[in-house]
């Protein structure tokens, strides 16, 4: 059962104790993980290793090779499968809590509740764990494992403080998001003080693209439609623009971002079809200001199946991005309504 959480119960200091010393750890994140879920992995394997536990992690769907660059010598494993028989004292689940996003775990997972614990930000909380420790008003899943590293009294080196970096930034829009309040850059100004390369992060995550990235952004671009009043902008890619540009869907980070610089649009809509039949849908929103509301991103996505943050969510459809437009625009229509 799905139930939402926007604050957990649990204390970091009881998920603590679930890491004993000599625990042997497995680090699990959600499928096609972002900056945030490799950056929270990353630098959670790398303070435990430190303290001599024994970490591994999996990941699975695209992961970017700026990401994994940043990933480094983590000991992890990409895969359509967790082996059901690994090994595992403790399970770490990091930055979801939804079975949904877990597809390559759920077997192994299955019998392994009580050994497994959550740290996340997102609302969207499935019963797979015996500790959670949820907080929705995070800025980044980062975030909460530097909490739980101050709780268990280990270090933030140059290595741990990287993929912290990268996580909060990546999730805050390099903090222009306002999600980027007073914490998140207490804690960057702290990871900068550690070590973190923030010119050497931004340059490998933001700077290291394609020439078929352009393309595709081109494309989508080229493409833009603006719903009602004009305050949703609405792209589309297909299977036919990949082919054309060469371009691959791990290509696609950031890219729903770009017409929220137009000043009338508060929410940006980016439906990809890269599969045939199999549709993703990302959307952001702008906060509440001046004449505005808030975009009501999250509300949007979770009328189509979806989740997500207050101004950044997404879903997934089993149908065309033609039959999913539809449906988008029947969402929007009924959304507006709702708060009008």
């Amino acid at each position: 059962m799905t139930t939402t959480t926007p604050s957990s119960v649990d204390s970091l200091d009881s998920v603590a104790r679930m890491i004993a010393p000599q625990a042997q750890v497995v680090l699990l994140t959600h499928v096609n993980p972002d900056g945030d879920a490799v950056g929270s992995v990353t630098a959670l394997a790398r303070a435990l290793r430190a303290s001599g536990r024994r970490v591994f992690a999996y990941m699975s769907g695209l992961v970017s090779p700026s990401l994994r660059e940043l990933a480094g010598d983590l000991a992890w494993s990409l895969v359509d499968r967790v082996p059901p028989d690994a090994k595992a004292d403790v399970i770490g689940i990091i930055d979801t809590g939804s079975r949904s996003q877990l597809p390559f775990a759920e077997e192994f997972l299955r019998a392994r509740r009580e050994s497994a614990f959550i740290l996340d930000h997102h609302r969207a909380q499935d019963d797979i764990a015996a500790s959670r420790f949820v907080d929705a008003s995070a800025s980044s899943a980062t975030m909460l494992v530097a909490r739980l590293l101050d709780a268990m009294g280990l270090p933030i080196t140059p290595e741990v403080a990287n993929p912290l970096f990268a996580g909060l930034a990546t999730d805050t829009g390099w903090f222009r998001f306002s999600s980027a309040g007073s914490e998140a850059l207490r804690l960057a100004a702290r990871l900068i003080d550690a070590g973190a390369d923030r010119d050497g992060l931004y340059q490998l995550l933001e700077e290291t693209n394609d020439k078929a990235r352009l393309a595709i952004e081109a494309r989508a671009l080229a493409g833009v439609e603006y719903v009602g009043d004009g305050s949703v902008a609405l792209m589309s890619l297909g299977p036919e623009d990949f082919v054309a540009t060469g371009a691959s869907r791990d290509m696609l980070s950031g890219l729903v971002n770009a017409p929220m610089m137009v000043g009338v649009v508060r929410m940006s809509v980016l439906l990809t079809e890269a599969d045939t039949g199999l549709t993703k849908i990302s959307l952001r929103g702008k906060p509440a200001g001046g004449r505005y509301e808030a975009a009501p991103v999250e509300a949007v996505a979770r009328a189509l199946g979806g989740g997500g943050h207050l101004l950044a969510a997404g879903a997934r459809l089993k149908m065309s991005r033609a039959a999913a437009r539809t449906e988008v625009l029947r969402v929007l229509q009924a959304t507006s309504r709702g708060s009008g």
